[in-house]
């Protein structure tokens, strides 16, 4: 294997280390990570990490395994240190030697409870590493969900604040423009180094362009929603400390970035740097969205939100054709009326139970800190419940479930918004309630995958899945892997509202 990559911009980069530095070989502790990432002045070291950022944004790069040190989650907490922690003052600028001997630093800090063989260490340490995962989610999918959820769906009830044209009032712009300038911030980042330049949509190149999205309007919706100055972020990472309570030191790095909600940093050099082009994918999609309305409407509009979520999920089952789509039933006496869970599919061959939550990973979960075991229960495990309730009806012949069949093979999915990574593990199922059937939590994206399997019934892959002990505590990608599918029409359909999808 070549020692070098060909970079963003065609420049060769290096994988092997440079002349005169060597690989760390021992575990170092995240504070001395801070310190060596310190010594460099930001406005050197964060053009330099958006670089490498563009060149290994795609996974089949940073898997090479001489190129593991320029994954994305470590650049990206290259860059954090340096933007929230460090300074212009007496320190050095950095070049490629100085960065790849950051990158592998942060490969090197220790995880002290699988040294101290604590128990539940290895469960957590699978739970922080899942923050890795949200780097290979696909692009396409995750873009065109937002005009897919947020305005192609109907929601079963009438939404309290998430009315008629709430995008325009939330973001002061379509859904169109929003996801269109993360689009060519995203494109932009990966053929010019990590680099935009605003001035750039002025000129005639970008004719066309602007000709779906005026200059001034793309120019507004970066600056707002995108771009933040050095000056911005580390009361950004302060804000969501006080909130989220201060990590662990030894896990601080698997905390919130403030680049995540702000990709793009101004003021660092003449252009726009884009550090870490997938968290651009982030703050477009619906995750992004859902925040910037909780903080404007709060719980209101997380409620509306999940209302319309439950919809999008059985616009998505409705994509399988082997199967009839129920909507959930209500049971019980007047006075104490009980819902099951929010969808069945019935298969020939056995019926699905799907509860659908609108949730996501929280930052104790993230951090897999005392709290995960609480969090992932409080979000998690009243799906459990509806499973089980449902599952017993279905059993009992309850006359309300007289519509489901209750003689085929039970299976639950737990739907969920955002993915919980590795909570189909041991450790992650440990904290919730059991189970009375087989069951799996699954994120939206592997639904919409799943609805599109076409060479054999999607029903019949769960269940040969599901009854498998060998695949416990193995997530539903793994029954994917190796079928042949569909193109999903929803979101097919949603990605050609966007300017330039072609």
């Amino acid at each position: 294997m070549s020692g070098d990559s060909r970079g963003a911009a065609g420049g060769w980069l290096p994988l092997v280390a440079p002349p005169g530095r060597r690989p760390y070989n021992q575990p170092i502790r995240d504070s001395e990570f801070v310190q060596r990432v310190r010594q460099y002045t930001p406005s050197s070291l964060v053009p330099l990490v958006a670089r490498y950022g563009a060149a290994f944004n795609d996974k089949e790069q940073y898997r090479q395994p001489t190129a593991t040190q320029y994954a994305p989650w470590v650049l990206a907490e290259v860059a954090r240190v340096s933007l929230v922690s460090g300074t212009e003052f007496y320190r050095a600028a950095a070049d490629d030697g100085d960065l790849w001997e950051c990158s592998r630093a942060y490969l090197a800090i220790t995880d002290r409870a699988l040294q101290r063989r604590e128990d539940g260490a290895i469960g957590r340490f699978l739970l922080r590493m899942s923050s890795q995962l949200v780097f290979q989610q696909p692009v396409l999918n995750d873009l065109a969900r937002t005009v897919a959820l947020f305005e192609q769906t109907t929601p079963k009830r009438v939404p309290k604040v998430a009315t008629e044209g709430w995008p325009e009032r939330l973001l002061d712009c379509s859904l169109q423009d929003y996801v269109g300038a993360a689009i060519l911030l995203y494109t932009s980042a990966l053929r010019n180094s990590g680099i935009f330049d605003l001035g750039w949509i002025e000129q005639s190149m970008f004719a066309e362009i602007t000709r779906d999205i005026p200059a001034e309007v793309l120019r507004r919706v970066i600056e707002d929603h995108y771009v933040a100055t050095v000056q911005d972020l580390p009361p950004i990472q302060q804000d969501a400390d006080l909130l989220a309570g201060m990590p662990d030191a030894e896990y601080r790095r698997f905390s919130f970035n403030p680049l995540s909600s702000r990709p793009v940093v101004a003021g660092i050099a003449d252009t726009l740097v884009i550090p870490v082009p997938g968290f651009l994918v982030r703050q477009a999609s619906p995750l992004g969205i859902y925040y910037s309305g909780l903080n404007k409407w709060d719980t209101s509009f997380a409620n509306d939100i999940g209302d319309l979520f439950e919809s999008y999920v059985g616009r998505q089952l409705g994509l399988v054709p082997d199967a009839q789509v129920l909507p959930e039933i209500e049971f019980g006496s007047k006075k104490n009326k009980s819902l099951s869970v929010d969808w069945f599919l019935v298969f020939d061959s056995c019926v699905v139970l799907v509860e659908v939550k609108a949730t996501r990973p929280t930052e104790p979960v993230r951090r897999a800190d005392a709290q995960a075991g609480k969090d992932l229960e409080k979000r998690l495990g009243h799906s459990i419940d509806q499973l089980n309730g449902s599952a017993c009806k279905i059993r009992e012949c309850a006359p309300e479930f007289s519509s489901i069949p209750s003689g085929r093979p039970l299976l639950g999915l737990v739907v969920t918004m955002e993915p919980f990574h590795t909570v189909n593990s041991l450790f992650g199922l440990s904290y919730l309630p059991e189970c009375d059937i087989p069951f799996r939590i699954a994120s939206v994206g592997e639904i919409e995958q799943l609805v599109t399997v076409d060479d054999m019934s999607p029903g019949q892959l769960l269940l040969d899945f599901m009854t498998d002990t060998a695949n416990n505590g193995s997530s539903i990608n793994g029954a994917l892997t190796g079928h042949l599918g569909r193109r999903n029409q929803i979101i097919d359909q949603a990605w050609a509202t966007y300017p330039w999808n072609d």
